[in-house]
């Protein structure tokens, strides 16, 4: 369990990296329209984490929901709400941290999960090819993936476990994150 914690330290830390290195060898250009609302936060590399869809959910977290912003559910946004006091009321250093606090809690369900039908090693590796995989930047910035991950897996594994009523728990806030989510309804009930 502790490789599996350490290792999502470390895809956190190799992220980042690549988001300070990007901020000096590719600058911004003028192309993206809603900078200055992540620049609104912060002016160092961490605004990078929040770009295309996670400038809406900053701006639903900050002041609502505005025209066309209705395809983003309220759940994700409203935590980003909940926990901004902890960062003193910065938006982007809270759901920055959301996101990553669920990919690491989110690694040790999917580490569990696997467990249940795969060695030790066979699930560790498989965490550290989600973990690694090129694509994975996506994890640590501003956007729902990391706690979709986190709530599936949590509501896979106690349902696992025969707990339904943490299940449901957990597959609802699913729902109330994104549409993909009423479909791990069926996953409950079956």
């Amino acid at each position: 369990m502790k490789r599996v914690i350490l290792a999502s330290f470390l895809a956190i830390f190799l992220s980042f990296f690549a988001f300070i290195i990007s901020s000096y060898t590719f600058p911004y250009k003028g192309f993206f329209p809603y900078k200055g609302v992540a620049l609104e936060y912060s002016k160092s590399f961490v605004s990078k984490l929040a770009n295309f869809d996670g400038v809406h959910y900053l701006k639903i977290a900050k002041v609502g929901y505005d025209q066309y912003e209705q395809a983003f559910f309220p759940f994700y946004p409203l935590l980003i709400k909940l926990i901004s006091p902890l960062f003193f009321g910065n938006l982007l250093y809270a759901a920055v941290f959301l996101s990553n606090a669920s990919l690491v809690l989110g690694s040790v369900f999917f580490y569990k999960v696997l467990r249940k039908v795969l060695s030790k090693e066979q699930a560790f590796w498989a965490v550290l090819f989600f973990l690694f995989f090129p694509t994975g930047f996506y994890l640590s910035s501003v956007y729902t993936e990391s706690l979709f991950f986190f709530l599936f897996f949590s509501g896979c594994f106690f349902i696992g476990k025969d707990c339904f009523y943490e299940s449901f728990f957990f597959f609802y806030l699913l729902f109330m994150m994104l549409l993909v989510g009423v479909f791990f309804s069926f996953v409950f009930f079956f």
